[in-house]
Formats: C-alpha cells, sequence, structure tokens
C-alpha cells in the first residue's frame, strides 16, 4: 500500500508539474532567422518576416514561430517574460485574453499549438513562412467561427502567396476544442514583446524534480518523526 501512496505521489507530482509551472525569463530577441518576406495588413500594409525568429531564453538559444501581431520587434530587443504551461493558460493566462472572451482565447491557443505541432518540423522555410501566417491568423482573427479565418480580410491579412494556409487553417479549426493547449513566453509586460512558444518540459526533466520534491517531503517527515521519538 505503502509503495502504491509513492508512486501515485511521484505522478502528481510530476502532472502538477508539467500542466502548471510559472517561472520569470529573460528573453533576448537577435533577429529574423528564416529571410521570408510577406506581405501584411497589422493596422497597415508592411513587409515583415515570417517564419523561426531566433532568441535567447536565459542566455540559452531558442529557435521559434510567434503568433503576436500587436507587439512589433526588432533585432536587440530584451524583456522579461513568464513561463506559462498548459495548466497556467486554462486559468486564464497568456496575451490573448486581453484581447478575447475566455472560451475564445482557449480555442486560439489549442488552434497555434495544433499548427505548431504538426506542421513546423516537416516544412522548408517557405512553408513555415505560409505557416506563419496561419498562426497569425488565428492569434489576431478568429472570433469562434470558421469563416473568421480569412487571410484576405479582417485585422490581419496579406497579398502574398500562402501555399495551404488555409487548409491548415481548416483543420486547426476542427481540433480547437480538443488539442493540448501550449507551452508559451508571455511577456511581462505584455506590451514589452512578443508571445511565443516555449520548449515543452523533457519527461525526464519532470520526474527529477518530480522525485527531488518527493524526497524532500520523505526527508521532512522522517526527520519530524526522529525529533517525536
Amino acid at each position: 500500500m505503502k509503495k502504491l501512496i509513492v508512486v501515485v505521489s511521484i505522478m502528481a507530482t510530476i502532472f502538477l508539474i508539467s500542466t502548471v509551472a510559472s517561472a520569470y525569463v529573460g528573453i533576448h530577441f537577435l533577429g529574423a532567422y528564416d529571410q521570408v518576406i510577406k506581405r501584411v495588413y497589422i493596422g497597415q500594409w508592411r513587409d515583415v518576416y515570417a517564419g523561426l525568429y531566433n532568441f535567447e531564453v536565459d542566455g540559452n538559444p531558442w529557435l521559434s514561430l510567434c503568433f503576436d501581431t500587436r507587439t512589433f520587434m526588432s533585432s536587440g530587443d530584451t524583456w522579461q517574460a513568464h513561463y506559462y504551461a498548459p495548466g497556467n493558460i486554462a486559468l486564464g493566462n497568456g496575451k490573448l485574453f486581453n484581447y478575447s472572451s475566455n472560451a475564445t482565447a482557449i480555442q486560439q491557443y489549442r488552434m497555434v499549438n495544433y499548427l505548431y505541432t504538426t506542421y513546423r518540423h516537416s516544412l522548408d522555410k517557405y512553408g513555415r513562412a505560409n505557416l506563419n501566417l496561419a498562426l497569425w491568423e488565428v492569434a489576431t482573427d478568429f472570433s469562434g467561427t470558421k469563416s473568421s479565418l480569412n487571410l484576405a480580410s479582417g485585422a490581419f491579412r496579406t497579398s502574398s502567396s500562402y501555399g495551404d494556409a488555409v487548409d491548415w487553417l481548416a483543420e486547426a479549426y476542427d481540433h480547437r476544442e480538443s488539442f493540448d493547449l501550449p507551452y508559451i513566453y508571455t511577456p511581462e509586460p505584455l506590451s514589452a514583446g512578443q508571445e511565443t512558444f516555449a520548449p515543452v518540459p523533457e519527461p525526464g526533466t519532470l520526474m527529477l524534480l518530480g522525485s527531488g520534491l518527493l524526497g524532500l517531503g520523505v526527508f521532512g517527515r522522517f526527520s519530524r518523526r526522529r525529533k517525536k521519538s
């Protein structure tokens, strides 16, 4: 029975760590990694780099796609950000909650995570640029209906070619209620930088941390027993 309790405790600890984790990190934007220019409308027509962006997170390199169109970045910009796990987003933490209802923002986060997780590693830089257009469309224009996902109109739109982005948006819409929520870096304050995807913790790291926390608990209990005796 005691062994079962220990196993359950470890699994519960790992689950909590993997779903709810908030920490401050330092973000340094180094510039565009994929040099693909797209003509887009975000308040005005402009040429932007679409595709992977090059960051340092607490000094460690990180390549990621951004889905935030409400804050613009320049090479060399730095800011502080929250590292949010899916459980944090489910509780209403994230930049999109400032612009959409809670229910819609949750769907947007599920949709951008579907697109990012499904396609990022299987595309070349031109495909990733088109994928970025789809991410921007979801995060900017999605209002709960499939018709709101239109790359030719709305607060975000493009006059550039967008390849398979229309089909990807349709797929994302079908996963708006069921796909996993992402891990993200959310700037603090929100206007300080762009919200972007964050790495998913490795299972081994979670197991080590969960085991360590459990060990501390067991050690504390043992120490209390020795004091009583």
